[in-house]
């Protein structure tokens, strides 16, 4: 009886394969004309025992890069309270701009854009290549001290780019990813928008991201978070101290030649005269210009005081010549995260002569601060 042909190939795939040799037996064949449906049972299993399982592709992502950088803006000055909130925006090439707001960068960051790397795994050798992923940005977590919300989320491809599809949304963005070979990696840049809030702590301040994947043939998906980072100090500002102004207070000229009224920078302030000059009156209300300089404790700050003052009166302009105690550089003691202050004291020096025009004099003047 003649076998079928998957019975005759599976019976030579049972046989021994044994050579013949002087006096050595050789094996009948099994016959299998009768068991067609059982051969093939017996097929299935055997070639079963011979399948390869394939795993499905999944694109997953595997790092987010703080060598390339974990967003780092450096030193930045917050506005002032009741400014509103600063806009830093970090972009994809890495530049940190203000885009909103009167705080400023101080200090540039060592690092500032984060290159995520992302990899396809598992399918057939060409299946990876088609596959699609979709990725999600968004913010995640609690922001620390004056750090707000990361928001305006961009994506450009990064020195071994995968394809990278059209993007949406802007506080969470999501697009999809292609052209990933197996076993290969591709990698992006995300830029975001960095808020820093006018009040509240200051010091390290912190606002966390996560990038997801969820690979669209088999709904895989893989996720990595990152941080946004800033040393934030609070804005520095100056004000004058009630009522203290630098005041010379009444003076009589000399009968001949001339003279000096002088007010001491110092908290005191003390009135002193020279040559014919001769007080009018006493000392009450007199006393040299005090302000207060406010910023972040353990930095320092240039506070500037004019030379001269020119005061305006019924005759010819005279000119003060100051001194100042608490100008230039000067340390706000503590340390950041605090708050320190500096205090200001302007006194000065005014000439006068025998013709000095009798009456009231004025003048303003201003002290500037910015950190150093």
């Amino acid at each position: 009886m003649r076998v079928p042909f998957e019975a005759e190939h599976l019976k030579l795939m049972l046989t021994p394969n044994m050579s013949r040799r002087s006096g050595a037996s050789r094996p009948a064949p099994l016959v299998l004309g009768k068991m067609r449906g059982a051969a093939r049972l017996i097929l299935a299993s055997f070639l079963c025992l011979w399948a390869i399982p394939v795993a499905a592709q999944s694109i997953s992502i595997t790092a987010i890069d703080t060598a390339s950088g974990s967003p780092n803006l450096g030193t930045l000055v917050a506005s002032l309270q009741g400014q509103g909130d600063t806009l830093f925006t970090v972009s994809t090439a890495g530049l940190v701009t203000k885009t909103s707001g009167s705080g400023s960068q101080k200090v540039v960051g060592s690092s500032n854009r984060p290159l995520i790397t992302v990899t396809c795994t598992g399918g057939g050798s060409s299946a990876c290549t088609t596959t699609s992923a979709t990725i999600t940005i968004t913010s995640t977590g609690t922001p620390t001290n004056r750090a707000g919300t990361l928001t305006n989320f961009t994506v450009a491809g990064g020195p071994s780019p995968p394809t990278l599809g059209a993007r949406s949304g802007t506080s969470t963005v999501t697009f999809t990813v292609t052209g990933i070979a197996r076993n290969t990696t591709r990698n992006f840049y995300v830029g975001m928008a960095f808020p820093i809030k006018d009040n509240g702590n200051s010091g390290v301040s912190n606002s966390s991201f996560v990038v997801s994947t969820t690979t669209t043939a088999t709904s895989t998906a893989s996720s990595r978070s990152g941080t946004a980072t800033a040393t934030v100090w609070r804005a520095v500002s100056i004000a004058k101290d009630l009522n203290k102004n630098l005041n010379f207070g009444g003076i009589i000229r000399p009968l001949t030649g001339s003279g000096s009224v002088a007010i001491a920078a110092t908290l005191a302030g003390a009135r002193t005269v020279t040559g014919g000059v001769a007080k009018n009156g006493a000392d009450t209300g007199t006393g040299s210009a005090q302000f207060t300089v406010t910023g972040e404790a353990g930095t320092n700050v240039s506070i500037s005081v004019p030379a001269t003052i020119t005061l305006t009166g019924p005759g010819p302009n005279l000119t003060v010549t100051t001194s100042n105690t608490g100008g230039g550089v000067q340390a706000i003691a503590g340390t950041v995260g605090a708050g320190g202050t500096v205090p200001v004291y302007v006194g000065g020096t005014l000439p006068i002569t025998s013709t000095t025009t009798p009456g009231a004099y004025t003048g303003t003047f201003a002290v500037t601060v910015q950190y150093n």
